[in-house]
Protein backbone atom coordinates (compact mmCIF):
# COMPACT_ATOMS: atom_id res chain seq x y z
CA UNK A 1 0.00 0.00 0.00
CA UNK A 2 1.25 3.56 -0.81
CA UNK A 3 2.04 5.26 2.28
CA UNK A 4 0.08 8.47 3.07
CA UNK A 5 3.07 10.84 2.09
CA UNK A 6 3.00 9.43 -1.17
CA UNK A 7 -0.77 9.67 -1.72
CA UNK A 8 -0.31 13.21 -0.79
CA UNK A 9 2.72 14.32 -2.85
CA UNK A 10 0.73 11.89 -5.79
CA UNK A 11 -2.09 14.34 -5.29
CA UNK A 12 -0.41 17.25 -5.24
CA UNK A 13 0.97 16.42 -8.53
CA UNK A 14 -2.14 15.89 -10.18
CA UNK A 15 -3.71 19.06 -8.46
CA UNK A 16 -0.39 20.59 -10.34
CA UNK A 17 -0.84 19.49 -12.95
CA UNK A 18 -4.44 20.49 -13.76
CA UNK A 19 -3.96 23.78 -12.39
CA UNK A 20 -1.41 24.27 -14.96
CA UNK A 21 -3.72 23.20 -17.88
CA UNK A 22 -6.43 25.26 -16.26
CA UNK A 23 -4.10 28.29 -16.82
CA UNK A 24 -2.70 27.65 -20.21
CA UNK A 25 -6.29 26.33 -21.17
CA UNK A 26 -7.45 30.33 -20.30
CA UNK A 27 -4.10 31.63 -21.91
CA UNK A 28 -3.52 29.40 -25.18
CA UNK A 29 -6.16 31.10 -27.13
CA UNK A 30 -5.39 34.66 -26.34
CA UNK A 31 -1.53 34.26 -27.95
CA UNK A 32 -2.59 32.26 -31.21
CA UNK A 33 -1.40 34.61 -33.47
CA UNK A 34 1.78 34.65 -31.78
CA UNK A 35 2.71 31.06 -33.07
CA UNK A 36 5.58 30.00 -34.88
CA UNK A 37 4.59 28.63 -38.46
CA UNK A 38 6.93 25.74 -37.31
CA UNK A 39 3.96 25.16 -34.65
CA UNK A 40 0.97 25.18 -36.23
CA UNK A 41 0.57 21.98 -37.71
CA UNK A 42 -0.04 21.09 -33.93
CA UNK A 43 -3.56 23.20 -34.11
CA UNK A 44 -6.83 22.19 -35.28
CA UNK A 45 -7.50 22.89 -38.84
CA UNK A 46 -9.95 25.69 -37.96
CA UNK A 47 -8.01 27.34 -35.24
CA UNK A 48 -5.61 28.17 -37.95
CA UNK A 49 -6.92 31.05 -39.34
CA UNK A 50 -6.51 32.72 -35.78
CA UNK A 51 -2.49 32.13 -35.76
CA UNK A 52 -2.26 34.26 -39.03
CA UNK A 53 -0.14 37.61 -38.05
CA UNK A 54 -1.71 39.61 -40.32
CA UNK A 55 -3.89 41.07 -37.65
CA UNK A 56 -3.59 43.38 -34.58
CA UNK A 57 -5.35 40.25 -32.18
CA UNK A 58 -5.84 37.01 -32.10
CA UNK A 59 -9.34 37.92 -32.80
CA UNK A 60 -9.63 40.24 -36.00
CA UNK A 61 -12.05 43.47 -35.97
CA UNK A 62 -13.41 44.89 -38.86
CA UNK A 63 -11.55 42.92 -41.12
CA UNK A 64 -11.28 41.86 -44.52
CA UNK A 65 -11.20 37.70 -45.71
CA UNK A 66 -9.27 36.71 -48.65
CA UNK A 67 -10.88 33.35 -50.09
CA UNK A 68 -9.64 31.52 -52.76
CA UNK A 69 -6.65 28.76 -53.21
CA UNK A 70 -3.29 28.32 -52.71
CA UNK A 71 -2.73 32.24 -53.90
CA UNK A 72 -4.87 33.40 -51.37
CA UNK A 73 -3.10 30.87 -48.70
CA UNK A 74 0.17 32.88 -49.91
CA UNK A 75 2.07 29.86 -50.98
CA UNK A 76 5.47 30.31 -53.20
CA UNK A 77 8.84 31.06 -53.09
CA UNK A 78 8.81 33.70 -50.62
CA UNK A 79 7.29 31.50 -47.83
CA UNK A 80 9.24 28.77 -48.74
CA UNK A 81 12.20 31.35 -48.16
CA UNK A 82 10.44 32.39 -44.39
CA UNK A 83 10.03 28.84 -43.55
CA UNK A 84 13.73 27.91 -44.42
CA UNK A 85 15.09 31.15 -42.14
CA UNK A 86 12.29 31.34 -40.01
CA UNK A 87 11.86 27.49 -39.02
CA UNK A 88 12.83 27.71 -35.34
CA UNK A 89 11.86 31.14 -34.51
CA UNK A 90 9.13 32.31 -32.48
CA UNK A 91 8.37 35.03 -34.74
CA UNK A 92 6.24 34.82 -38.07
CA UNK A 93 8.35 37.24 -40.89
CA UNK A 94 5.02 38.20 -43.67
CA UNK A 95 4.86 35.94 -46.68
CA UNK A 96 1.96 37.31 -49.02
CA UNK A 97 -0.33 39.39 -49.84
CA UNK A 98 -2.43 39.34 -46.53
CA UNK A 99 0.77 40.51 -44.06
CA UNK A 100 1.09 43.32 -47.26
CA UNK A 101 -2.34 44.67 -47.20
CA UNK A 102 -2.29 44.99 -43.28
CA UNK A 103 1.48 46.43 -43.14
CA UNK A 104 -0.17 49.33 -45.31
CA UNK A 105 -4.06 49.90 -44.68
CA UNK A 106 -3.49 49.15 -40.65
CA UNK A 107 -6.53 46.75 -41.49
CA UNK A 108 -6.92 43.55 -40.33
CA UNK A 109 -6.90 41.12 -42.67
CA UNK A 110 -7.24 36.79 -42.51
CA UNK A 111 -7.24 34.65 -44.89
CA UNK A 112 -9.03 31.57 -45.76
CA UNK A 113 -7.44 30.23 -48.76
CA UNK A 114 -6.99 26.51 -49.22
CA UNK A 115 -4.37 25.35 -51.15
CA UNK A 116 -5.65 22.88 -54.47
CA UNK A 117 -9.04 23.93 -53.79
CA UNK A 118 -11.59 24.46 -56.51
CA UNK A 119 -14.19 26.97 -56.75
CA UNK A 120 -16.79 24.61 -54.60
CA UNK A 121 -13.97 23.87 -51.84
CA UNK A 122 -12.57 27.53 -51.46
CA UNK A 123 -15.71 29.73 -51.18
CA UNK A 124 -17.88 26.98 -49.88
CA UNK A 125 -16.40 24.34 -48.36
CA UNK A 126 -13.44 26.14 -46.21
CA UNK A 127 -14.51 29.88 -45.66
CA UNK A 128 -18.20 28.78 -43.99
CA UNK A 129 -17.56 25.51 -41.62
CA UNK A 130 -14.21 27.74 -40.85
CA UNK A 131 -16.71 30.64 -39.59
CA UNK A 132 -19.11 28.63 -38.10
CA UNK A 133 -16.00 26.36 -36.35
CA UNK A 134 -14.55 29.43 -34.54
CA UNK A 135 -18.08 30.69 -33.32
CA UNK A 136 -19.02 27.09 -31.73
CA UNK A 137 -16.35 27.71 -29.56
CA UNK A 138 -15.79 28.80 -25.96
CA UNK A 139 -13.48 31.61 -26.52
CA UNK A 140 -13.96 33.12 -29.58
CA UNK A 141 -16.90 35.34 -31.01
CA UNK A 142 -15.87 35.85 -34.89
CA UNK A 143 -17.93 38.43 -36.46
CA UNK A 144 -18.51 38.53 -40.21
CA UNK A 145 -15.91 40.42 -42.49
CA UNK A 146 -16.37 43.72 -43.44
CA UNK A 147 -15.46 42.88 -46.92
CA UNK A 148 -14.51 39.34 -48.92
CA UNK A 149 -12.10 39.43 -51.50
CA UNK A 150 -12.26 36.02 -53.54
CA UNK A 151 -8.97 35.53 -55.47
CA UNK A 152 -10.07 33.72 -58.79
CA UNK A 153 -7.09 31.96 -60.81
CA UNK A 154 -6.97 31.41 -64.36
CA UNK A 155 -4.36 29.12 -64.45
CA UNK A 156 -6.07 26.18 -62.23
CA UNK A 157 -10.22 27.37 -60.69
CA UNK A 158 -11.64 26.32 -64.08
CA UNK A 159 -9.86 22.86 -64.23
CA UNK A 160 -10.23 22.19 -60.53
CA UNK A 161 -14.02 22.94 -61.10
CA UNK A 162 -14.47 20.44 -64.36
CA UNK A 163 -12.87 17.54 -61.71
CA UNK A 164 -15.37 18.85 -58.66
CA UNK A 165 -18.10 17.78 -61.51
CA UNK A 166 -16.95 14.95 -62.29
CA UNK A 167 -16.36 13.54 -58.99
CA UNK A 168 -18.91 15.44 -56.57
CA UNK A 169 -22.15 16.49 -59.12
CA UNK A 170 -22.37 13.79 -61.74
CA UNK A 171 -21.86 11.18 -58.76
CA UNK A 172 -25.33 11.82 -57.26
CA UNK A 173 -27.40 14.68 -59.51
CA UNK A 174 -28.20 15.20 -63.18
CA UNK A 175 -25.92 17.62 -65.55
CA UNK A 176 -29.29 18.10 -67.17
CA UNK A 177 -30.19 20.36 -64.23
CA UNK A 178 -27.17 21.87 -63.49
CA UNK A 179 -28.13 24.90 -64.76
CA UNK A 180 -31.16 25.35 -62.53
CA UNK A 181 -29.57 27.36 -59.68
CA UNK A 182 -31.88 25.91 -56.82
CA UNK A 183 -30.65 22.32 -57.92
CA UNK A 184 -27.17 23.79 -57.60
CA UNK A 185 -27.86 25.22 -54.22
CA UNK A 186 -29.23 22.19 -52.75
CA UNK A 187 -26.03 19.78 -54.81
CA UNK A 188 -23.76 22.94 -52.55
CA UNK A 189 -25.52 22.09 -49.34
CA UNK A 190 -25.29 18.42 -49.26
CA UNK A 191 -22.13 17.54 -50.96
CA UNK A 192 -20.01 20.29 -50.54
CA UNK A 193 -21.00 21.94 -47.49
CA UNK A 194 -22.15 19.44 -45.28
CA UNK A 195 -19.70 16.63 -46.42
CA UNK A 196 -16.60 19.76 -45.73
CA UNK A 197 -14.58 17.57 -42.43
CA UNK A 198 -14.74 20.82 -40.26
CA UNK A 199 -18.43 20.92 -40.95
CA UNK A 200 -19.29 18.29 -37.91
CA UNK A 201 -17.05 19.77 -35.28
CA UNK A 202 -19.02 22.93 -34.70
CA UNK A 203 -21.51 20.70 -33.41
CA UNK A 204 -22.10 20.29 -29.33
CA UNK A 205 -18.29 18.24 -28.71
CA UNK A 206 -17.17 19.11 -25.52
CA UNK A 207 -13.06 18.11 -26.07
CA UNK A 208 -13.11 20.74 -28.60
CA UNK A 209 -12.88 23.17 -26.56
CA UNK A 210 -9.65 22.24 -24.50
CA UNK A 211 -7.30 23.91 -27.24
CA UNK A 212 -4.11 23.68 -25.64
CA UNK A 213 -4.68 19.83 -24.11
CA UNK A 214 -5.56 19.02 -27.58
CA UNK A 215 -2.63 21.16 -29.34
CA UNK A 216 0.09 19.13 -26.57
CA UNK A 217 -1.32 15.71 -27.58
CA UNK A 218 -0.95 16.01 -31.22
CA UNK A 219 2.39 18.50 -30.72
CA UNK A 220 4.11 14.86 -29.37
CA UNK A 221 3.67 13.89 -33.29
CA UNK A 222 4.75 16.76 -35.00
CA UNK A 223 7.50 17.09 -32.31
CA UNK A 224 9.18 14.12 -32.68
CA UNK A 225 9.29 15.14 -36.75
CA UNK A 226 11.04 18.68 -35.58
CA UNK A 227 13.87 16.63 -33.92
CA UNK A 228 14.21 14.40 -37.05
CA UNK A 229 14.74 17.70 -39.06
CA UNK A 230 16.91 19.10 -36.85
CA UNK A 231 19.15 15.65 -36.35
CA UNK A 232 19.48 15.99 -40.38
CA UNK A 233 20.34 19.77 -40.31
CA UNK A 234 22.75 18.95 -37.21
CA UNK A 235 24.65 16.28 -38.98
CA UNK A 236 25.32 18.13 -42.46
CA UNK A 237 26.44 21.22 -40.87
CA UNK A 238 28.83 18.60 -39.41
CA UNK A 239 29.96 17.16 -42.56
CA UNK A 240 28.79 13.79 -41.36
CA UNK A 241 27.10 11.51 -43.91
CA UNK A 242 23.66 10.72 -43.08
CA UNK A 243 21.82 7.87 -43.93
CA UNK A 244 20.52 6.45 -47.29
CA UNK A 245 16.85 7.26 -45.93
CA UNK A 246 17.92 10.90 -45.04
CA UNK A 247 20.01 11.66 -47.65
CA UNK A 248 17.77 10.89 -51.08
CA UNK A 249 16.12 14.17 -52.20
CA UNK A 250 12.65 14.45 -52.37
CA UNK A 251 10.73 13.59 -55.43
CA UNK A 252 9.66 16.99 -57.62
CA UNK A 253 6.23 17.79 -57.56
CA UNK A 254 4.67 16.55 -60.05
CA UNK A 255 2.14 18.53 -62.30
CA UNK A 256 -1.47 18.98 -61.39
CA UNK A 257 -3.76 16.48 -62.80
CA UNK A 258 -7.39 16.24 -62.95
CA UNK A 259 -9.65 13.95 -63.89
CA UNK A 260 -10.66 13.06 -67.46
CA UNK A 261 -14.40 14.44 -68.20
CA UNK A 262 -16.08 11.70 -69.34
CA UNK A 263 -18.36 13.61 -71.71
CA UNK A 264 -15.53 14.51 -73.52
CA UNK A 265 -12.79 12.46 -74.83
CA UNK A 266 -9.59 14.11 -75.06
CA UNK A 267 -7.35 14.24 -78.52
CA UNK A 268 -3.89 12.60 -78.25
CA UNK A 269 -1.34 15.09 -76.99
CA UNK A 270 0.92 16.59 -79.29
CA UNK A 271 4.71 16.32 -78.36
CA UNK A 272 6.30 19.08 -77.69
CA UNK A 273 8.61 20.66 -80.24
CA UNK A 274 12.03 21.41 -79.05
CA UNK A 275 11.85 24.92 -80.64
CA UNK A 276 8.78 25.50 -78.96
CA UNK A 277 9.42 27.47 -75.79
CA UNK A 278 8.06 30.53 -73.63
CA UNK A 279 9.70 33.74 -74.89
CA UNK A 280 9.14 36.75 -72.95
CA UNK A 281 9.90 39.99 -73.51
CA UNK A 282 11.34 41.71 -69.90
CA UNK A 283 13.20 44.51 -68.81
CA UNK A 284 13.42 45.38 -72.21
CA UNK A 285 15.08 41.99 -73.52
CA UNK A 286 13.67 38.70 -74.69
CA UNK A 287 14.12 35.82 -71.76
CA UNK A 288 13.16 32.39 -71.78
CA UNK A 289 10.94 31.31 -69.24
CA UNK A 290 10.24 27.89 -67.87
CA UNK A 291 8.04 25.62 -70.62
CA UNK A 292 5.05 23.70 -69.25
CA UNK A 293 3.43 27.15 -67.51
CA UNK A 294 -0.18 27.19 -66.10
CA UNK A 295 -2.42 29.44 -68.89
CA UNK A 296 -5.75 30.03 -68.84
CA UNK A 297 -8.28 26.82 -69.54
CA UNK A 298 -7.34 27.33 -73.24
CA UNK A 299 -7.50 23.10 -73.30
CA UNK A 300 -11.24 23.23 -72.56
CA UNK A 301 -14.38 23.45 -74.86
CA UNK A 302 -16.27 26.60 -74.62
CA UNK A 303 -19.45 24.39 -73.15
CA UNK A 304 -16.78 23.36 -70.31
CA UNK A 305 -15.67 27.30 -70.04
CA UNK A 306 -19.64 27.99 -69.45
CA UNK A 307 -20.19 25.08 -67.23
CA UNK A 308 -16.94 26.03 -65.30
CA UNK A 309 -17.33 29.49 -64.70
CA UNK A 310 -20.67 28.78 -63.73
CA UNK A 311 -19.81 26.46 -61.03
CA UNK A 312 -17.60 29.70 -59.79
CA UNK A 313 -20.83 31.62 -60.12
CA UNK A 314 -22.67 29.69 -57.83
CA UNK A 315 -20.26 29.75 -55.30
CA UNK A 316 -19.62 32.85 -54.74
CA UNK A 317 -23.36 33.33 -54.66
CA UNK A 318 -23.56 30.52 -52.32
CA UNK A 319 -20.67 32.54 -50.36
CA UNK A 320 -22.55 36.20 -50.90
CA UNK A 321 -25.76 34.77 -49.66
CA UNK A 322 -24.13 33.49 -46.49
CA UNK A 323 -21.91 36.80 -45.62
CA UNK A 324 -25.03 38.78 -46.91
CA UNK A 325 -23.14 41.97 -44.25
CA UNK A 326 -20.21 41.65 -46.09
CA UNK A 327 -18.98 43.02 -49.11
CA UNK A 328 -17.95 40.70 -52.04
CA UNK A 329 -14.97 41.68 -54.72
CA UNK A 330 -13.60 39.48 -57.08
CA UNK A 331 -9.47 39.84 -57.84
CA UNK A 332 -9.19 38.32 -61.19
CA UNK A 333 -5.29 36.88 -61.15
CA UNK A 334 -3.62 36.22 -64.49
CA UNK A 335 -1.75 32.52 -65.24
CA UNK A 336 2.10 33.18 -65.52
CA UNK A 337 1.32 33.06 -69.46
CA UNK A 338 -1.08 36.30 -69.04
CA UNK A 339 1.06 37.95 -66.76
CA UNK A 340 4.10 38.31 -69.26
CA UNK A 341 4.63 39.94 -72.63
CA UNK A 342 5.15 37.04 -74.57
CA UNK A 343 6.79 36.99 -78.10
CA UNK A 344 6.79 33.20 -79.05
CA UNK A 345 4.28 32.27 -81.54
CA UNK A 346 3.43 29.17 -79.27
CA UNK A 347 3.64 28.48 -75.49
CA UNK A 348 4.31 25.12 -73.73
CA UNK A 349 1.34 24.54 -70.92
CA UNK A 350 0.67 22.22 -68.58
CA UNK A 351 -0.61 19.39 -69.79
CA UNK A 352 -4.36 18.49 -68.47
CA UNK A 353 -6.40 15.81 -69.38
CA UNK A 354 -4.11 14.78 -72.15
CA UNK A 355 -5.11 17.67 -74.74
CA UNK A 356 -1.67 18.96 -75.44
CA UNK A 357 1.64 20.88 -74.21
CA UNK A 358 1.61 23.62 -77.16
CA UNK A 359 -1.09 26.18 -77.84
CA UNK A 360 -0.91 29.46 -79.80
CA UNK A 361 0.17 32.65 -77.93
CA UNK A 362 -3.23 34.38 -79.93
CA UNK A 363 -5.53 31.52 -77.95
CA UNK A 364 -3.53 32.35 -74.50
CA UNK A 365 -4.77 36.01 -74.47
CA UNK A 366 -8.31 35.11 -76.27
CA UNK A 367 -9.07 32.95 -73.73
CA UNK A 368 -7.80 35.05 -70.83
CA UNK A 369 -10.10 37.62 -72.18
CA UNK A 370 -12.94 35.78 -72.58
CA UNK A 371 -12.72 34.39 -68.78
CA UNK A 372 -11.80 38.08 -67.56
CA UNK A 373 -15.10 39.22 -69.39
CA UNK A 374 -17.23 36.43 -67.93
CA UNK A 375 -15.95 36.96 -64.51
CA UNK A 376 -16.42 40.64 -65.25
CA UNK A 377 -19.94 40.14 -65.96
CA UNK A 378 -20.71 37.89 -62.57
CA UNK A 379 -19.27 40.83 -60.04
CA UNK A 380 -21.61 43.36 -62.16
CA UNK A 381 -24.71 41.35 -62.47
CA UNK A 382 -24.63 40.61 -58.70
CA UNK A 383 -23.18 44.04 -57.34
CA UNK A 384 -19.81 42.91 -56.48
CA UNK A 385 -16.47 44.67 -56.57
CA UNK A 386 -14.01 43.44 -58.94
CA UNK A 387 -10.64 43.57 -60.06
CA UNK A 388 -8.47 42.85 -63.02
CA UNK A 389 -5.25 41.90 -61.41
CA UNK A 390 -3.55 41.37 -65.00
CA UNK A 391 -3.30 45.03 -65.56
CA UNK A 392 -1.12 45.45 -62.89
CA UNK A 393 0.90 42.17 -62.91
CA UNK A 394 1.70 42.58 -66.72
CA UNK A 395 2.91 46.35 -65.51
CA UNK A 396 5.09 44.86 -63.00
CA UNK A 397 6.74 42.02 -65.15
CA UNK A 398 7.41 44.88 -68.31
CA UNK A 399 10.34 45.15 -65.28
CA UNK A 400 10.80 42.58 -63.82
CA UNK A 401 10.24 38.33 -62.82
CA UNK A 402 7.33 38.40 -60.84
CA UNK A 403 7.17 34.46 -60.71
CA UNK A 404 9.92 32.03 -59.07
CA UNK A 405 12.32 31.22 -59.18
CA UNK A 406 11.66 27.86 -58.63
CA UNK A 407 8.04 28.13 -57.99
CA UNK A 408 6.61 29.40 -61.48
CA UNK A 409 2.93 29.02 -60.17
CA UNK A 410 2.91 31.05 -57.45
CA UNK A 411 3.73 34.66 -57.63
CA UNK A 412 6.98 35.50 -55.55
CA UNK A 413 7.38 38.67 -52.69
CA UNK A 414 8.27 41.25 -55.66
CA UNK A 415 4.75 39.72 -57.35
CA UNK A 416 2.80 39.61 -54.06
CA UNK A 417 3.61 43.35 -53.68
CA UNK A 418 2.13 44.16 -56.85
CA UNK A 419 -0.85 42.64 -56.57
CA UNK A 420 -1.43 44.29 -53.02
CA UNK A 421 -1.20 47.71 -54.15
CA UNK A 422 -3.37 47.24 -56.92
CA UNK A 423 -6.25 45.28 -54.18
CA UNK A 424 -5.36 48.55 -52.02
CA UNK A 425 -5.96 50.78 -54.77
CA UNK A 426 -8.95 49.31 -55.85
CA UNK A 427 -10.64 48.33 -52.56
CA UNK A 428 -9.14 50.19 -49.61
CA UNK A 429 -9.20 53.44 -50.59
CA UNK A 430 -12.99 54.33 -50.08
CA UNK A 431 -12.98 57.93 -51.05
CA UNK A 432 -11.45 57.45 -54.45
CA UNK A 433 -11.88 54.35 -55.44
CA UNK A 434 -14.82 52.38 -56.96
CA UNK A 435 -14.44 49.27 -56.57
CA UNK A 436 -14.58 47.95 -60.20
CA UNK A 437 -11.45 47.68 -62.08
CA UNK A 438 -12.89 45.73 -65.45
CA UNK A 439 -11.16 44.01 -68.27
CA UNK A 440 -9.47 45.70 -71.04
Amino acid sequence: MLKKDSVINIALLLTSVFVTLLIMEFLFPRFLHRMPLTMIPGLDGGLRVLTQTSKKTTVPKNYTALVGDSHAEGRGDWLKRVLRESRYRFTTPDYHSAHIIHRKTGQDVITFGTSGSGSLGSLVAKPIPRYLYLNSLWHFTLEKPKRILVYFYEGNDLIDNIRDLDTKFKVKYDMNHIYDPKYFADFITEMILKNAPIYERQKGVFWKNFLFSRFVLKGVDNGKKEINVGIRKLKKALGMNPTQKTAIAPPQAKPQTAQQPSTSPAPPAKPLAPAVVNKALVGGKEVVLPSNLQAPAVELTPEEIKATTYVFEQGILYLQRFFKESFVGIVYLPSPLSSYEITSPQVSIQNYYNRGTVFDTQRVKERSQEVCRRLEGIASENRMGFLDARKAIKKGTAKEILHGPKDWKHLNEKGYHVLSDAIITTFFDEEESSGFIGCD
